[in-house]
């Protein structure tokens, strides 16, 4: 199975990630994309509701719960140890790309997304995989710097080096932003640098 890429927007508590990810999921979607997202969460969270029945069954000693209805399936499976984004990607069938939020320490391709608060940024901070930067300040991070209300723009940033040659073959100019198992070839003539393939 071809894994999708990701891109995760990391930045500091109350920056705006989550209010910027509300804006741009509608522009990935207007251009045919299937998205999913990846929410990290710093601290162990409940995900049931306390007495609900799949709740009560996980205290019984289930290590995945599945629940499902007419629209919607939900899963929680226990984990000995926090997963990284690239450990998780398998969930995401059939999705073009995966949007994740948080995860700043994890070697991943990110966008910082400062709002008004940071006017300086070293991306080598963020360990040299911050690409860009959402601010409406007048940042200086030797990156592209994207404001707050230019969604599309960030979106054409990101989706801009794909191109979907054909089932399981894309194009991308920024390897980055796929994942480690994926092998890349150069593309001919130049005109997508380089072309993906999954490894098989």
């Amino acid at each position: 199975m071809m894994l999708p890429p990701l891109i995760a927007f990391v930045g500091y508590s109350n920056s705006g990630k989550t209010t910027f990810i509300e804006s741009i999921l509608p522009v990935f979607i207007s251009k045919g994309l299937r998205v999913g997202t990846l929410k990290h969460a710093g601290h162990r969270f409940e995900p049931d509701m306390p007495g609900k029945d799949s709740w009560r069954h996980r205290r019984a000693g289930a290590s995945v719960t599945v629940t499902a209805s007419d629209s919607v399936i939900a899963m929680t499976r226990e984990t000995e140890s926090e997963p990284r984004p690239q450990d998780v990607l398998h969930l995401f069938k059939g999705v073009d790309l995966v949007i994740v939020e948080g995860y700043k320490h994890e070697s991943v391709p990110k966008i910082f997304v400062s709002g008004r608060e940071a006017t300086s940024l070293d991306p080598a901070a963020f360990d040299g995989n911050v690409i860009a930067v959402v601010s409406d300040a007048p940042l200086k991070a030797g990156l592209p710097v994207f404001s707050t209300s230019d969604a599309v723009g960030v979106a054409e940033f990101v989706v801009n080096p794909f191109e979907f040659v054909s089932a399981g073959i894309r194009s991308l100019s920024n390897p980055a932003l796929f994942p480690d198992d994926i092998c890349r070839f150069p593309a001919p003539f130049g005109l997508f640098s380089p072309i993906i393939f999954a490894c098989r």
